[in-house]
């Protein structure tokens, strides 16, 4: 993918971003909520909510590869997360914007040790209908809602 698609992904994002604060200084006014970066339980937004905020960090890490390199970092195991969490919004259930299907396949073992990812109910190892587990889900979610509420 060429610089200049990517910065205009990334520009395309801004938009929801900026409806994504609004949203949130909104709830925070209307809960008198505390300024702090704490949990609430009384948050109320949705994964839905949050993909904006999921591909934004997304965007950056691409913009991060495109002016130091792609080699220079590697968080396979957070681009999956991440893609897997923007991929439940669009009804896909496989990583594959951000990291090649070999490195894939060894993160998603470990990651699935951890209880943040499982094989969908009748594939086996080597399908790639691959998702978050609820408590992956849960994380990336709390995750995102902190990030968003920083942003």
């Amino acid at each position: 993918m060429g610089r200049k698609l990517r910065e205009g992904k990334a520009a395309g994002v801004a938009p929801k971003l900026a409806v994504l604060a609004r949203r949130l200084l909104k709830r925070e006014r209307e809960d008198n909520l505390e300024d702090n970066l704490e949990d609430n339980p009384e948050d109320t937004l949705e994964p839905v909510d949050l993909v904006p905020m999921a591909e934004f960090i997304c965007s950056c890490r691409r913009l991060r590869d495109d002016v130091f390199g792609a080699d220079f970092f590697g968080d396979p195991a957070w681009d999956i997360l991440l893609d897997l969490y923007i991929g439940q919004s669009e009804s896909r259930t496989m990583p594959g914007r951000m990291v090649s299907w070999n490195t894939t396949q060894r993160w998603v073992n470990v990651l699935e040790a951890e209880g943040l990812v499982h094989h969908a109910p009748g594939s086996d190892r080597l399908d790639r209908d691959i998702r978050l587990t609820e408590k992956g889900s849960t994380l990336m979610h709390d995750y995102l809602r902190r990030a968003a509420r920083i942003v």
